[in-house]
Formats: C-alpha cells, structure tokens, sequence
C-alpha cells in the first residue's frame, strides 16, 4: 500500500500542530497522559474564535503539541519516532485531527493538495485525492473545529463574567476541555459511528453573516440533522458555568442556520 509519508516526515519536523479539544480528550484518554506532557499553550499573535483566554483582559491562546527541546522551528513533534528510511507517528491512531487531514482541503466536493504543503513532489495523485478517506477527514474536521469554537466561547465568557483575579493556570483550561468532551464523546457514542458518520457527511463550514441579525429566529423542522445534532451538543455545553446565560451561536452555526432555511 503507498505510503509517502513513512520516509518523510517533515511536516512532523516542521509545523507549530495545533490541536482542539477532541484531539486534547482522545490523545490524554486513550494514551493515558496528562495535557502538560504534550501539549502547550502559545499566545495567538492574532486572536481567533479557537483562542481562549486566561484572564478577563489578556490575551488569547491556542493549545498546540509540543516539540522536542530544543523548541526550534524544525524540532521533531514529541510524539514522531525516526529510523532508517522511516518516520512515524508513535501516537499514529489518536494523532489530532489537522494531522490526519495534512496535506489535503476541500472546496465544495473537491479534494486537493494545499499548494504550500512540505510532501516531496508526486507524493499524491489523482486517485489519492479521490480517496473518501480524505473528505471524511475533512468533514470532520470541520465538525471537530465548530464545536470546539462553542466550548472555548462558553470558557471566554464565564473569565469576562468573573473575571478572576490575575492569570488563571493553564490547567485550569485543560480540565474544563477534558470535561467538556468526556460529556460530547459519551453523547456521540450514544447515538452510534453510523448516524455520527452521516452527521459528519452533512456538516457545514460556512463563514460569518455581517448583513443580518444573527439571532433572528428560524424555522427548526427545516433544519438538517447535523444542526440538531449540533444544539444537543450546544446544551451539554451550556451545562457548565449553569450560572451563566446561554450563548447565542457562534457565527459559523449562524450562517450554516441561515442558509438551510433561505434554501
């Protein structure tokens, strides 16, 4: 079977990986590590709906797997096992979600190599990026990254609300995470790989409204499984902090309601 990554293994040697809560929970449970012993916390030069704060008017952070020391921009992620000829990942089946997904993106329904990926020339063909494999990849890591949004927002609203006296440890974030999706990986297995797998064939990425009111009220019987799915997931959410008011959605849910029902 081809493999052009097993001699390679430059992008583990060459990207700052950066993980979400699903790739926190599944790597700390199934291997059994605590988040500090592989992953850490950077502060985000430029804030995204993905960056979470630790006190009411600092800066945002991003959660991403550690490197080797030293921390250079070509160390070796901590998790990469080299030999001769061969590079692999020694945490291959719980690996994060951006890594499975490398070095492919979707447009619509087609599949293709990012431009500025690091695999050596040929490494892919056509019938590579024909591969379902890689859409359901990417489809989940679309639902992985939404859903993710919704937990770091509730996170980022109960630090404005209470704004905690000086900077909370980053712990403290990494506990709330594990929570959270101990709670949506339960929820999702409950309702079995095959329902989940449909919901994920039908998620949206869609971008934010900036002509519309966001929490205009929409006809819910016309809304897609995935969106019902997507407000169960919501209310196991909303369960932390109970002191705190729900959140309307996330600009991507929004967009992803709207254009279901103007359709």
């Amino acid at each position: 079977m081809k493999d052009p990554c097993a001699p390679c293994g430059l992008c583990c040697r060459s990207y700052l990986v950066p993980i979400f809560g699903h790739d926190l929970w599944r790597i700390s449970t199934q291997r059994g590590l605590p988040p500090e012993s592989f992953a850490f916390i950077a502060e985000q030069e430029t804030p995204d709906p993905l960056g979470f704060r630790l006190e009411a008017d600092g800066a945002t952070h991003g959660l991403a797997l550690l490197k080797r020391e030293p921390m250079t921009p070509t160390a070796p992620c901590i998790f990469l096992e080299e030999g001769p000829n061969q590079s692999r990942c020694g945490i291959y089946e719980s690996r994060p979600i951006t890594c499975r997904a490398y070095p492919m993106s979707k447009f619509g329904d087609r599949v293709y190599q990012r431009p500025t990926t690091l695999c050596p020339p040929g490494s892919w063909d056509e019938a590579d990026l024909a591969a379902s494999g890689w859409r359901e990849t990417l489809q989940r890591l679309r639902r992985y990254r939404d859903i993710y949004v919704e937990v770091v927002a509730r996170w980022n609203a109960a630090i404005e609300r209470w704004r905690p006296p000086g900077m909370l440890p980053p712990k403290m974030f990494c506990d709330y995470v594990l929570a959270v999706f101990g709670k949506i990986a339960a929820a999702e297995d409950a309702i079995g790989p095959d329902r989940l797998s449909g919901l994920t064939a039908e998620w949206a990425q869609v971008q934010p409204r900036t002509d519309e009111d966001p929490e205009v009220t929409v006809d819910r019987s016309r809304e897609p499984v995935w969106i019902a799915h997507f407000r169960e997931i919501r209310e196991l959410i909303d369960g932390f902090f109970p002191d705190l008011e729900p959140l309307p959605f996330q600009s991507l849910v929004v967009e992803a309601v709207h254009r279901n029902v103007d359709q």
